[in-house]
């Protein structure tokens, strides 16, 4: 049903997020490619991504940002940062390759999985954003990373 649709984060600002967390002498070393795929999982299981136009409750999205190296030196620690945008939750464990920190709701940037102070996880709500590092990305190399949140109910 269309009015349950709800419509999804505008990519642009999510692709804004990401050009803002990288340093901007990359600007144009480093070209940045985000999509936005529905993921729409058959009755035996299997995973069929579509291009996320909108998307109902319940429904997961998977973000995939990929990094290319347009240079012919290494770049070096770089720090990717993908946001969850409001009205998704975080699926906890979609992260390819395994995310290194988590910013939180409350602005703070804690080490990934996050953690309360007793080593109990956090709630996937509560992560807004995955922080990724990339020592090092070779010239002509490209490097792609994905996170999957849920569309709130």
């Amino acid at each position: 049903m269309i009015s349950s649709l709800r419509r999804l984060p505008c990519i642009s600002l999510v692709l804004a997020g990401l050009i803002l967390a990288a340093p901007s002498a990359w600007a144009d070393a480093l070209k940045i490619d985000l999509a936005a795929h529905r993921v729409v999982v058959a009755a035996d299981g299997t995973e069929t991504k579509v291009v996320a136009e909108a998307a109902a409750p319940g429904e997961v999205i998977e973000y995939s940002a990929s990094y290319k190296n347009t240079t012919e030196v290494v770049l070096r620690n770089i720090r990717p940062e993908v946001p969850i945008p409001a009205g998704l939750t975080y699926v906890p464990g979609s992260d390819k390759p395994a995310a290194t920190q988590a910013r939180l709701d409350t602005g703070a940037v804690v080490a990934h999985p996050a953690v309360d102070a007793e080593g109990r996880p956090l709630p996937a709500s509560r992560v807004r954003a995955l922080i990724w590092t990339l020592d090092d990305l070779p010239a002509s190399a490209s490097r792609t990373l994905a996170v999957r949140a849920a569309v709130n109910r």
